[in-house]
């Protein structure tokens, strides 16, 4: 589960529709963490061959109203909402045998259920249109809403994943900070082209005429532009490794089911290795800064102390107040202008009058 959530989390999941959990009973765990805290699961209590579940990322502020489960694991219909605009979300997981009875039968009531934008996905182990399929690269999602969508490979599953972008009012782009990469310093042929270009700015440089202040000062604005430049072209070779590595695996894979040969197998197992090597780079740098950051910041009121109030904050996320005529008000645009007016409202009202401020003495 833990490398289901980190996967989720690595392509910027907002809501994870899954099916298959294969959890059985209520008191089956639950697939969430700190990142996916809110979740909503069905689960058979008989076997664990079904199982299905929505789960939602910390940065959704989705406020649940109602839920329907199934109790054989094969669907579940969640419908809430977030921010001013309300959703149905809904995942389905057919039976291998009568699907379009049962998909019949299950999508009659989620009509009855649905309430605002319905979103659907699952399993459904049967193309909607034998004439038009996925692979043909149309889609019948609303224009206003779609993005764009992609399929993913098959790594933990027999499964692949499919990946739809939405468009929502809560997008917010935020501007984001360069930072180094201190795992690249390891890289000799990084290095040796920092040195390179360190060396022919003071070579170019080196003149009387300019003040010694001033080329050291420059300098830094040099190497920043060119640490930029090699970061930004050994991310994306990285990225590309892993990328071409899960590519071949999943052939690779492919290949070893049908042929059974030893060759395949051997090639198999070594790219397994190659990934491995690569993620287990990426993974030790993660744990060597979560090291360095909690050294240098341990004893700090800085934003380790930060997080956790936003974590806090974020438990404690306001969804809705009610405002002056009554009404629920569930924007965060009409929250602020509630909250404004209480404000407003209390600091302005005049404080009922005491008759003992008129007197010098009390009477007992």
């Amino acid at each position: 589960m833990r490398h289901l959530l980190r996967t989720l989390w690595s392509q910027k999941t907002s809501i994870a529709f899954i099916q298959e959990t294969h959890l059985k009973g209520k008191d089956a765990p639950k697939i969430r963490d700190r990142r996916f805290p809110q979740g909503f699961y069905a689960t058979n209590s008989e076997v664990k061959r079904t199982g299905v579940a929505i789960i939602f990322a910390h940065s959704v502020p989705f406020l649940s109203s109602a839920s329907q489960a199934d109790p054989l694991g094969r669907f579940l219909f969640v419908k809430g909402m977030i921010a001013e605009h309300r959703y149905t979300f809904a995942t389905i997981y057919c039976p291998n045998k009568g699907q379009h009875r049962f998909l019949a039968k299950a999508l009659t009531q989620l009509e009855r259920f649905r309430d605002g934008t319905l979103v659907l996905a699952g399993d459904l182990n049967i193309p909607l249109d034998p004439r038009r399929d996925s692979s043909a690269g149309t889609s019948t999602i609303p224009p206003a809403l779609y993005k764009e969508s992609k399929t993913g490979i098959k790594h933990d599953s027999d499964h692949a994943p499919v990946q739809v972008t939405l468009k929502s009012p809560l997008f917010n782009p935020r501007e984001l900070q360069w930072r180094l990469n201190e795992s690249v310093l390891t890289d000799t042929n990084f290095t040796t082209q920092i040195t390179q270009t360190l060396t022919q700015y003071f070579a170019d440089n080196d003149s009387p005429a300019i003040a010694p202040l001033t080329v050291w000062e420059a300098q830094k604005c040099v190497i920043l532009g060119q640490l930029i430049i090699l970061c930004t072209q050994w991310k994306r070779q990285h990225a590309a490794n892993i990328v071409d590595l899960t590519h071949t695996i999943a052939d690779l894979k492919t290949r070893h089911k049908r042929d059974q040969t030893d060759d395949t197998y051997l090639l198999l197992t070594d790219k397994r290795r190659q990934l491995r090597d690569l993620l287990s780079q990426k993974l030790l740098h993660t744990i060597w800064k979560s090291n360095r950051h909690f050294y240098e910041f341990s004893n700090k009121c800085w934003r380790t102390l930060a997080r956790t109030l936003q974590q806090k904050q974020r438990q404690h996320h306001i969804h809705q107040v009610k405002g002056r005529d009554g009404t629920m008000k569930r924007a965060l645009a009409d929250i602020l202008q509630a909250f404004r007016h209480f404000s407003r409202s209390y600091i302005t009202s005049t404080p009922p009058h005491d008759e003992r401020r008129h007197h010098n003495t009390y009477t007992v």
